[in-house]
């Protein structure tokens, strides 16, 4: 989730998910939707994610913190 602007290469974001083990995970399909003044970018993964073993998360190149 985030705020912004939308623009056309909007649904083209580089959404990267890297794992403790340095893996990189594959993604298979992604949307992106705005409403009330928010962006939301989904993502729907080749395989089940444990959420404790996610290194980092980047977007276009920059690290998104984790919670």
């Amino acid at each position: 989730f985030g705020t912004g602007e939308m623009t056309a290469e909007s649904e083209a974001a580089d959404l990267q998910v890297f794992l403790t083990d340095g893996t990189e995970v594959s993604c298979s399909s992604a949307s992106v939707s705005t409403g009330d003044g928010t962006i939301v970018y989904r993502s729907i993964f080749d395989q089940v994610i444990d959420l404790e073993s996610v290194a980092k998360v980047t977007l276009n190149g920059e690290e998104l913190p984790l919670p």
